[in-house]
């Protein structure tokens, strides 16, 4: 069997009480890095062969690989982005701290859903998302560099469906 994920990222979403009483709130992954065979030794290596930990990072910018890799990756991460993040980075002159890929920004909105659909979507965010979206591309940022996450299936659709509506971007990464 093989195994391929990150227990530090986004983790199991449950519905269901029974799922979260039988331990599935943890997921697999995470469940067998417990075991003692997947554990560090003293040395900070892992046991025989069984992990193979990729440490390089090539797509966030440097500042913000600092705080998850004190926090849970032992600090081993290896900032590895191409300079032309660095750089597009430097020319962005919206954000808050130049150079810093990091805006905080709080959105006043009410989430909506639609009859036909239990996911969730927030028009005023998708909006913003926009914004952003038009932001980088005249600062030159290339649409295949843009990647949109959010964890409502319905907020991808309405995104998708703005943002497609002001221009075609079919290699633009949603999430």
């Amino acid at each position: 069997m093989i195994l391929a994920g990150d227990p530090n990222q986004l983790g199991p979403v449950l519905f269901d009480d029974n799922a979260a009483f039988y331990g599935l709130r943890v997921s697999l992954l995470e469940r067998l890095m417990e075991n003692p065979l997947y554990k560090r030794g003293p040395d900070f290596k892992y046991q025989g062969l069984l992990i193979t930990k990729l440490i390089r990072n090539y797509r966030a910018h440097r500042d913000l690989l600092y705080l998850p890799s004190t926090l849970f990756y032992e600090n081993e991460l290896v900032p590895s982005s191409t300079d032309n993040l660095e750089e597009l980075c430097e020319r962005l002159s919206f954000l808050p701290k130049p150079g810093v890929p990091l805006v905080f920004h709080g959105v006043w909105g009410e989430q909506s859903r639609d009859a036909d659909s239990p996911s969730w979507y927030n028009p005023v965010e998708v909006i913003e998302v926009i914004r952003y979206v038009k932001l980088l591309l005249e600062n030159h940022c290339v649409p295949d560099d843009i990647g949109i996450i959010t964890p409502y299936r319905k907020q991808v659709r309405h995104d998708r469906r703005i943002t497609l509506g002001i221009i075609f971007y079919p290699n633009m990464y949603w999430c």
